[in-house]
């Protein structure tokens, strides 16, 4: 079971836009994360469940395929980034801040992770 978009804060840190799952599992200090996962989902409930320094949104709006995304970082200089569309989900790992601050800025999202994020900054699975 999914749990639904709220706004809330964890240790001061802005929180605005995530979804947590509303299972059993615990947070988890993002350092903590295993490096690799057995699979996408895993890896996308690990990252929702964990605490983070940096916590950030794709506006709506800023792309025609793009229908969320959102950046997690540990120590705000490389972090996670899940992108989804209406049918998957996408996960990203060691994706730079500055990666993700062009992405969010840029005219056509959508147009930007085509050219600078696909077939980079791959999640690695076990």
């Amino acid at each position: 079971m999914r749990g639904e978009l709220k706004d809330f804060c964890l240790d001061g840190h802005s929180r605005v836009g995530t979804e947590r799952s509303t299972s059993n599992a615990s947070i988890t200090n993002c350092s903590s994360l295993p490096v690799t996962f057995s699979n996408y989902n895993d890896a996308i409930q690990n990252v929702l469940n964990a605490e983070f320094k940096t916590v950030d949104h794709l506006p709506l709006g800023k792309s025609s395929w793009i229908t969320k995304a959102h950046y997690y970082s540990c120590d705000s200089f490389s972090g996670y980034l899940i992108i989804e569309t209406a049918t998957q989900k996408y996960i990203h790992s060691r994706v730079p801040i500055r990666v993700w601050r062009e992405f969010k800025n840029a005219t056509s999202s959508g147009s930007y992770y085509d050219y600078q994020i696909r077939g980079r900054y791959r999640l690695i699975l076990d």
